[in-house]
């Protein structure tokens, strides 16, 4: 299909997708690139990229066919972080000492598609963005996995209600089941 899905064991190591173990999908994306001649002044991290059988394509119409010349073949960078070359965020992933922080985060996604209300609840997708904004708040405490939530109804019936529904479906539906059950039994003997 035409829409990336990135599987568990996939994503390059960053402190968003640490321990990440849920599938994402992004359904309008883009790839994302970095000019080599700034990696002086900045750090440029992939933090989701395609699977190794992907390819990045221009061509958007008609027929969807691969050619090598023309398109690239995967990993394709996806989305991507930018930060100070003061200190990396790898490193500080790494090492317990918050001491040195950035002085800026910026989050690059090739699909701002994957965090709305259409596909927020499908997969991994609600988990990566919750960790996206976590990270860029600076609240790596809360970059997790959530527990989906559980959702109970409970269906209060009064006495009287229930004393129809035992009604209507123990003697009124069988009975009538069995009342044109005989009516059709009758008529077919008569014949």
């Amino acid at each position: 299909g035409a829409i990336p899905i990135v599987n568990p064991g996939s994503y390059p190591p960053h402190k968003i997708t640490n321990l990440f173990n849920l599938a994402t999908y992004y359904p309008l994306t883009r790839s994302i690139s970095f000019d080599s001649s700034k990696s002086e002044q900045f750090f440029f991290e992939p933090f989701i990229q395609t699977g190794p059988n992907s390819w990045a394509t221009k061509q958007l119409e008609g027929d969807l066919s691969i050619e090598p010349g023309r398109d690239r073949k995967g990993p394709i960078t996806i989305g991507a972080v930018i930060s100070d070359k003061k200190a990396s965020p790898l490193e500080a992933l790494l090492s317990q000492d918050n001491s040195e922080k950035n002085e800026f985060r910026l989050v690059i996604m090739g699909d701002a598609g994957f965090g709305t209300n259409s596909h927020v609840r499908s997969m991994g997708n609600g988990d990566i963005f919750q960790n996206i904004v976590s990270w860029l708040a600076e609240e790596g405490d809360l970059i997790s996995i959530r527990p989906q939530e559980i959702v109970t109804s409970t269906l209060v019936l009064s006495p009287d209600q229930i004393n129809v529904i035992l009604y209507v479906s123990v003697l009124i539906i069988p009975s009538g089941v069995l009342m044109i059950g005989l009516f059709v039994w009758r008529g077919r003997r008569r014949l």
